[in-house]
């Protein structure tokens, strides 16, 4: 049985909770499909990483958690962007785009930022974010390891305030999905800069722009990039698929 400490916020509770970590097989296939989301989003998750120095990572189970990868919700409590909050944290927004809305979250929860992305402190990070309710009661918090052995039988906050010990929490959790995707951390030590005037650069946007220009006149059967001017993965795939090269890593 895995001990139950209330209150210990330490390295040494994380990672033996790591150390004894097992995904339960029967989401494998859940997990899985949430892992291929995750992925497919990275670029929007690596935007705000510019602007925060928060790992792309970590943006992306936060997304996962708090709106089940939807961009129309904000990162905060998963509402709708173009309202004001009404639930925790309330009176936020509304936002213009769901990058606004990432940088705000972390923002409004910047002491809890780590000093340095190791698993432990990544962990810490992600329960503090959601809160140490669950700490508080004795319990392993299923927002971390829901999915996984950690996860079984520690009921659920089905509300702000509302405990309830027979709840079963029905998403991945945020550890969970991490170890999944084999994120092991580092110990470099950030740079918060949390820049307000982050924009992409005209080249970058250029070049989606002319991919997207003969995606439409040789009616390619490929999606249209975002013109955001983040070259990540999906238009380094585009690159090799039209030009014959990538922009970055080997071909």
């Amino acid at each position: 049985m895995l001990p139950r400490l209330p209150g210990d916020k330490s390295d040494t509770y994380y990672n033996n909770l790591v150390t004894a970590f097992q995904v339960l097989s029967q989401k494998q296939v859940i997990m899985n499909d949430q892992y291929l989301k995750l992925s497919w989003n990275r670029e929007r998750y690596e935007a705000v990483e510019k602007i925060t120095s928060v790992p792309w990572q970590v943006v992306g189970v936060l997304h996962m958690r708090e709106s089940d990868f939807n961009f129309d919700c904000n990162l905060c409590n998963g509402e709708p962007l173009n309202q004001v909050t009404q639930l925790e944290p309330k009176g936020l927004g509304p936002w213009a785009t769901w990058e606004d809305s990432a940088a705000d979250a972390i923002k409004y929860d910047k002491d809890l930022l780590p000093e340095k992305w190791d698993m432990a402190s990544t962990f810490r990070y992600l329960e503090g974010y959601n809160g140490f309710g669950y700490m508080g009661i004795g319990v392993h918090s299923p927002y971390l390891w829901s999915f996984s052995n950690i996860g079984v039988g520690v009921g659920k906050y089905t509300s702000d305030g509302h405990y309830d010990p027979r709840a079963v929490d029905d998403q991945c959790g945020c550890a969970t999905m991490l170890i999944h995707m084999g994120f092991q951390g580092t110990s470099e030590k950030p740079v918060f800069v949390f820049s307000e005037d982050y924009t992409p650069k005209s080249e970058n946007v250029d070049l989606q722009l002319l991919i997207n220009e003969i995606i439409g006149k040789k009616q390619l059967s490929y999606i249209k990039l975002k013109t955001d001017g983040v070259l990540g993965d999906k238009t380094n795939a585009m690159m090799l698929k039209m030009f014959g090269f990538k922009l970055f890593g080997s071909n």
